[in-house]
């Protein structure tokens, strides 16, 4: 076990659950993770998060299931070490986070990356970490993958990272090229359902940027 107590959880939420609920949950999952310190339960989130959550709120959003506005959301995310697409994500496939204080978390990557000789695809420090112990990774292209019987890529244990370029119209040029979120577990059999699912927003949002250009040409 890399840490007596940060964990990895994968999250996978109803469409439905609204972000008060989320949050609930996974509060219930830390604050029964850390029993035997108290850490986590309301009064501990409330102290911690002085001036922006009380008590009273977090009891009043997690009983009533509201929606809290997005400073609290982004302050209780942090607190619990969950980025903000856990609780955003309209998606039914399962999200990964190592979640727990912020001590622990960090002593979770930090032993992964002494046990297994480099770092977890979640360590937000992954980059400082390969210089600080000396690790040299090959370029992607260099690595060989493995293949099954039947002399195809094996599926059987993949991550998915995704990237964003953008490139000016005009020139063609490409001008920012970044990953939006860093390798993720994922089933092979859910490669189809996700790339529809980004086909969809971004179709969505493409269509909406046309029919916004369009009315601005007829104003």
């Amino acid at each position: 076990m890399i840490s007596n107590r940060a964990q990895e959880v994968s999250f996978s939420f109803n469409e439905s659950e609204t972000i008060g609920k989320r949050l609930f949950k996974i509060r219930q999952l830390l604050e029964d993770m850390y029993k035997s310190t108290g850490e986590f339960s309301r009064s501990w989130v409330a102290a911690k998060l002085k001036g922006t959550m009380t008590y009273q709120g977090l009891k009043y959003m997690e009983d009533n299931e509201t929606e809290p506005q997005r400073l609290k959301a982004e302050a209780l995310a942090s607190l619990y070490n969950v980025p903000l697409s856990v609780l955003y994500a309209n998606s039914i496939l399962p999200l990964t986070s190592v979640i727990g204080t912020e001590e622990d978390v960090h002593l979770f990557f930090e032993k992964w990356c002494e046990a297994w000789a480099r770092p977890h695809i979640l360590d937000p420090q992954a980059q400082e970490r390969l210089k600080e112990y000396g690790i040299e990774l090959p370029p992607d292209d260099l690595i060989e993958p493995e293949y099954d019987e039947n002399n195809c890529y094996r599926m059987d244990d993949i991550s998915v990272e995704f990237s964003i370029r953008v490139y000016q119209r005009n020139t063609g040029a490409k001008i920012v090229d970044k990953t939006i979120y860093g390798q993720t577990e994922m089933s092979k059999d859910d490669l189809d359902v996700l790339q529809e699912l980004i086909r969809q927003q971004v179709k969505l949002v493409s269509d909406y940027y046309k029919k916004l250009k369009a009315t601005k040409g007829e104003d």
